[in-house]
């Protein structure tokens, strides 16, 4: 579904009817009630039993329900951003942990997504949220759950403030085929990964990591063995196993679409099955992976092994495991593959005999058996209402003595927000953040309902640069000079210099200096002054006065004279 916006792009909006992987659903009603039908060996319905239904049952406790999603675990977002589970109940090591009733696990939810171990929540602080299986980290909260003990109690990924959708993919079955992973579509475009080691991440870790080379994106789906990435200009990466089966690859590659095609503009996968629908801006389906139910409507059962013309005249695409819907212009419903019925019921083919078809074919959801509602725009889910405003801060900047600095939130006040300098990874009540070092910090405010402002980037300055004490020549005065003068030798040229503290110059030459003390300084353009070089001209060499002397000049007897 398409979530907050993000999820699909162009024209293309969301709707009432989604699939599973052996079971379908749809929203009908006054009171948003959710009916499910097929399939039901691992709680799939949420009816409180295992009992397969040909035709729709209400999930228990699933009304006012305004999001939804499904697979071997499902989930529910109500119109209270209450976020409620179920399924995958069975007894066994692959266990979710939770049953066949769904019950609500968190609060202040506005995206979610079901999948095959495990399901994880996008709460309106941009938060991530997970429960079920974690064995291989794929909840990303810094620590990962033995196979058989499963996560009840949902935890927190690590490090996520700015989340906008998320999406489970990978398996735990046959780790030797792949992982569990969850990726992570951020406000700014980017992606990140937790799990999928080797497959989705190159980090064997239990943390959130950058998915490398991509951004731009603005939707993101996954199955068995990959996920899907669909970028804002219509281009489609796939990570993990290159064209479902191939090799795994962690860094994502472009799909290539027939000639003639036009950009993407929607994706759907279920993360139990290995069957991937793509919806162009000219309403064409492409279909990718696995198709031996007949699950891709490709008139046959055999592999595709890059995405291939299915069909056209479409608005709409729901790919699951041995099935698909998808809702075509006019509003009508279509599917083609195969029931996971056996002999016990569980009939995804509403009127029409349940048997295996390898071709979209009509099916009508408004007639008996089936009497529901008619496709319709769902699922879009609003913003919060109500969020803090804007953050108005003051800061105080690093000085010449002070290395740090400093961010005052002066609005908006209340009592009950919680205020982030972190991009709302971590959150307090001040409003005051002293001994701040240089960076760009990333200011955001909460209500109680986990409604979050718009994040405002706030710098932090580098301390001003102190100039080093100057180095000097010093020329004294002489005897036939009366001043002195002094030269910088450690010169620069983005400082100015001064000998008396208060008239700075960018000279490095101060001539004709009178007999005194002087102090040599430099300030940088941010103002800060160094250590005085003290400098002494000295007076000038006194002259002697003329000498007075007495002649004694030669005589008759002497011939030479005397000066005393």
């Amino acid at each position: 579904m398409t979530g907050d916006g993000f999820g699909g792009r162009s024209w293309y909006k969301a709707h009432n009817y989604q699939v599973g992987a052996y079971s379908a659903y749809t929203v009908c009603g006054v009171d948003s009630q959710l009916y499910a039908w097929g399939y039901n060996g691992r709680g799939d319905l949420g009816t409180g039993t295992f009992v397969n239904s040909d035709t729709p049952v209400a999930v228990i406790g699933m009304n006012h329900v305004k999001f939804y999603t499904t697979g071997y675990m499902s989930a529910v977002i109500k119109n209270d951003s209450t976020a409620w589970v179920w399924g995958l109940g069975l007894p066994t090591a692959d266990s979710s942990g939770f049953g066949t009733v769904a019950v609500q696990v968190l609060s202040h939810v506005k995206f979610a997504d079901g999948g095959m171990n495990h399901c994880v929540f996008v709460k309106y602080d941009g938060s991530v949220w997970g429960v079920g299986q974690n064995n291989y980290g794929q909840l990303g909260n810094g620590s990962t759950s033995n196979h058989l003990h499963p996560v009840t109690i949902p935890v927190q990924m690590v490090g996520i403030a700015n989340a906008v959708r998320v999406v489970a993919a990978g398996a735990s079955q046959n780790p030797g085929q792949v992982v569990p992973a969850t990726l992570i579509l951020l406000s700014d475009g980017n992606v990140k990964v937790a799990g999928g080691y080797q497959f989705f991440n190159v980090t064997n870790g239990n943390v959130p990591v950058s998915v490398p080379g991509i951004d731009s994106v603005v939707d993101i789906k996954g199955c068995w063995y990959s996920a899907y990435m669909l970028r804002a200009n219509g281009d489609v990466y796939e990570i993990g196993r290159q064209n479902v089966f191939g090799l795994p690859s962690t860094i994502p590659t472009k799909l290539v679409f027939p000639a003639g095609s036009a950009p993407i503009i929607a994706l759907s996968a279920n993360n139990d099955g290995a069957s991937i629908l793509f919806l162009d801006e000219n309403r064409n389906v492409y279909g990718l992976g696995t198709n031996f139910y007949g699950t891709l409507g490709a008139g046959s059962v055999n592999t595709l092994v890059a995405p291939t013309l299915i069909t056209n005249n479409v608005i709409d695409i729901f790919a699951g495991e041995t099935f698909s819907y998808i809702l075509k212009a006019d509003t009508t419903l279509w599917a083609s593959g195969l029931s996971n019925s056996g002999v016990n019921g569980g009939s995804i083919w509403m009127n029409l005999p349940d048997i295996k078809r390898k071709i979209f074919t009509q099916i009508n959801p408004l007639i008996p058996p089936m009497n529901l509602c008619a496709p319709k725009d769902y699922g879009v889910i609003n913003p919060c209402p109500n969020p803090p405003t804007t953050p108005t801060i003051t800061t105080s900047q690093p000085t010449c003595t002070t290395p740090t600095g400093g961010i005052t939130i002066t609005a908006p006040i209340n009592p009950t927000y919680k205020y982030s300098i972190d991009s709302g990874i971590t959150y307090s009540t001040a409003r005051v953040y002293n001994n701040l070092l240089p960076r760009t910090y990333r200011v955001r405010v909460k209500d109680t309902s986990g409604c979050a402002s718009v994040i405002v980037n706030v710098v932090i300055n580098p301390q001003p640069i102190t100039p080093a004490a100057s180095t000097v020549n010093v020329t004294q005065p002489t005897c036939t000079t009366p001043t002195g003068s002094i030269s910088i030798t450690n010169y620069n040229p983005a400082y100015t210099y001064s000998i008396d503290g208060s008239t700075y110059s960018s000279t490095s030459v101060f001539p004709t200096l009178a007999p005194n003390t002087y102090n040599v300084t430099a300030q940088s353009s941010g103002g800060c002054i160094s250590a005085a070089t003290v400098v002494t001209i000295n007076a000038a060499p006194g002259t002697p006065p003329a000498p007075t002397v007495s002649i004694t000049q030669p005589n008759c007897s002497i011939g030479t004279g005397t000066i005393t």
